[in-house]
């Protein structure tokens, strides 16, 4: 067995360190020498990202493709590299060359000296390996194509001075098939065009490559779920088009990020497999940690911002193509930026907050129909709630179980922090000294909150497990105990509000499942809102799931004891869905849950929600007629929704198709 001696960290590697980690790492498990590991790599993977530094010193980074091998190792850590290329307008092709690439036809170019930096990353996506190494080149030629002198074969020699195996993390799976080159180049540039930003949107991956000085460079991987890449326009004629992506958590080496402190520039590939369309790009870097990265990229602790100072959009520019397949069960979801929604907005400013700022005690929690629950908190410090707004509760202290390089039992774990956002369902007690027109909100010494329980979801699931259950010897006289629980309050936010709203006498509001939350404590404040000569009502149209028949229950028995909400309700309309009764019995149970909801005075529908519940159909004379009465579709501009993801778009479709104004919030985040 060979033992090589360790290498040691650079400057730059232990500043990002020191920073991320209090605990430094004294092992670098990158060898100087090519691996067995990265040999088998070079010669059996069809993918391998090259990185080079051009003329200006600035890097650049491509990605060859096609049948291995692409690669060979030849011997005493020596490489070669044999690909089809684009032979005029890879960036790469152009650095090694000299800018000479059309000059060069058949001609071998030795080294004189030391060698061209060159990074390397053999990578195969189908099983999710990756290699990188890191060499300086000793010779190379470029055959330029008889019939099309714009695609051509490079050859590249260069000997690895260091190799290191990476995790599988990230990485999307992809099926890899060779095809021909048709390059064009579309845009060049600081400022992408619209198909460069397209693409860069679409993106699961790119390739980065970055360098410490002269002396080293790094070429490597980045992925997630399409759209992780951000992009951030200038604000002026002047100015460039900015991209910033989260850094998710590693092997904690640091080694890109190393690089980016001592030599802030990095060159970026994103290819389209689809296409093989491909964006160069190359540019200065900003490191961004701690509050500075949620600033920009709400719910990330380590981003990179990279301002454009070149680009190249190249069309057909690849020699591969790849055929999408398994997505990385490592993924987080997309972090939007903080200028993208009002909710991202606010987390931002929230992520920085003291953690023992305030705490909430769980003081109650009832299981209100079999996946929905609610639970009511008391705070150490009062705050002020708005009706309509949200909590953010940090559940680290509970959930967060450190540091782990892999976490193949629950992957996306690596990622959490643990903070999540409930709508408060609760009504805030306000100023005895306001008129009912001020709606003056006093300072809330406790909230509730009720929740879907999200299969696999570590919060709610975390939460459902304090609900008590009780048992077969649990009397009246000695019920199930709660268990204790506090957690950090990241703080309130939001402003999904009814009032004030237009000079109508109904307010229709669409909600799908627990989106009735943002209702439930702003009844009481459109009663207050309501006057001898204009009361002021809720025309509600609510769509759940036949199991969550109890949640509507216990919602409308509510509202009809309390007075306040009873006269602020104005018609509801349930949307029961879930399929049919099969059998007798059950058939009688369905009968029994409608009989209650309708002695509550709602109308129940066993079907899905469409446009004409909503807005009523139109006869021939134009005259409204359908299944509600009309009145709040036809007399109000204003609609409130509150739901996710396919429904939330369907209904906002409806509605602003016939010109309705659309008040809503993104929760999905």
């Amino acid at each position: 067995m060979a033992l090589v001696a360790a290498m040691p960290f650079s400057e730059g590697e232990r500043q990002i360190q020191r920073l991320m980690n209090p605990s430094l790492r004294e092992d670098n498990p990158t060898a100087p020498t090519l691996t067995q590991q990265a040999a088998f790599a070079l010669n059996n993977f069809p993918l391998i990202a090259l990185g080079a530094l051009d003329s200006h010193d600035r890097p650049w980074t491509t990605l060859f493709g096609g049948s291995p091998p692409l690669a060979q190792p030849l011997g005493d850590s020596i490489v070669g590299v044999q690909a089809n290329v684009n032979a005029e307008s890879d960036p790469v092709i152009e650095a090694l060359f000299d800018g000479e690439q059309l000059y060069v036809d058949g001609q071998v170019i030795r080294e004189d000296g030391p060698g061209k930096m060159i990074g390397g990353l053999p990578i195969h996506l189908e099983t999710r390996k990756r290699v990188k190494v890191f060499g300086r080149m000793i010779a190379r030629t470029l055959v330029k194509n008889p019939e099309d002198g714009r695609i051509g074969t490079a050859r590249l020699f260069f000997k690895v001075e260091q190799s290191l195996g990476n995790c599988p993390k990230y990485l999307n799976t992809k099926h890899i098939v060779p095809a021909t080159p048709n390059p064009q180049v579309v845009s060049t540039g600081n400022v992408l065009s619209l198909g460069a930003q397209a693409l860069i949107q679409k993106a699961d991956l790119f390739f980065i490559s970055s360098s410490n000085y002269t002396t080293d460079m790094d070429t490597n991987h980045r992925g997630g779920p399409p759209g992780f890449v951000r992009l951030l326009q200038p604000t002026d004629a002047s100015g460039s088009t900015s991209i910033v992506y989260p850094e998710y958590s590693g092997n904690r080496l640091y080694q890109t990020l190393g690089n980016l402190q001592s030599t802030p520039r990095a060159g970026v590939c994103f290819p389209d497999f689809e296409t093989g369309d491909v964006l160069y790009l190359t540019g200065t870097t900003e490191t961004l940690v701690g509050s500075a990265a949620a600033a920009i990229l709400p719910r990330s602790n380590l981003a990179v911002k990279i301002t454009i100072t070149d680009s190249r959009f190249v069309r057909q520019g690849l020699s591969f193509r790849g055929v999408p397949g398994e997505r990385s069960p490592y993924n987080p979801p997309v972090r939007p930026l903080a200028s993208e929604n009002g909710l991202t907005s606010t987390l931002a400013g929230l992520q920085g907050a003291v953690k023992d700022a305030n705490s909430a005690t769980l003081t109650s929690a009832e299981l209100l129909a079999p996946t929905v629950g609610r639970f009511t908190f008391t705070l150490d410090r009062p705050a002020l709630i708005h009706p309509g707004q949200w909590v953010a509760l940090d559940f680290s202290d509970e959930l967060d179980i450190g540091y782990s390089h892999m976490r193949d039992d629950d992957p996306r774990s690596l990622n959490d922090d643990f903070v999540r956002t409930f709508t408060v369902s609760s009504t805030p007690p306000y100023s005895s000294s306001a008129s009912s027109s001020a709606q003056e909100v006093a300072p809330s010494t406790s909230f509730s909150i009720t929740v879907r329980l999200i299969p696999n979801g570590p919060a709610t699931s975390f939460l459902f497990r304090h609900i008590p259950r009780a048992s077969s010897s649990t009397t009246s006289s000695r019920r199930p105990r709660l268990q204790s629980l506090t957690l950090p309050v990241r703080g309130f936010g939001g402003s999904f509000s009814l009032l004030p709203a237009p000079p109508v006498q109904a307010i229709p509001f669409v909600a799908a499942g627990v989106g009735i939350t943002p209702l439930l404590g702003q009844l009481s404040a459109v009663a207050r809102a309501s006057t001898p000569g204009a009361p002021r009502t809720v025309n509600l149209y609510w769509s759940l799931h036949r199991a969550d028949a109890p949640f509507a229950h216990a919602v409308l028995r509510e509202w009809r004891e309390h007075a306040a909400k009873k006269s602020a309700w104005g018609r509801v309309v349930l949307f029961l869905t879930g399929g049919s009764a099969v059998d007798d019995e059950e058939q009688d149970r369905v009968g029994e849950e409608v009989a209650a909801l309708q002695a509550l005075g709602a109308v129940v529908r066993m079907r899905r929600m469409e446009k004409s519940d909503l807005l009523g159909q139109r006869g021939e004379d134009g005259a409204a007629a359908g299944d509600i009465d009309g009145d709040a579709g036809e007399s109000s501009r204003r609609w409130y929704v509150c739901a996710s993801g396919g429904f939330r778009g369907r209904v906002r479709a409806w509605l602003e198709g016939e010109g309705r104004e659309v008040v809503s919030e993104e929760f999905d985040f």
